[in-house]
């Protein structure tokens, strides 16, 4: 019990990990994509 409990945790855990990372990415993106859209309108 302790054992599976243990694995879903760490699954949880990678989980919320990977959401947090995309969502940086997402901003990150965001800004890359404005600064360019900017650089090329000039």
């Amino acid at each position: 019990m302790g054992n599976i409990w243990k694995k879903h945790r760490r699954k949880a855990a990678v989980k919320h990990l990977y959401i947090n990372y995309s969502r940086k990415n997402k901003v990150l993106n965001l800004s890359t994509t404005f600064t360019n859209n900017l650089h090329s309108d000039k």
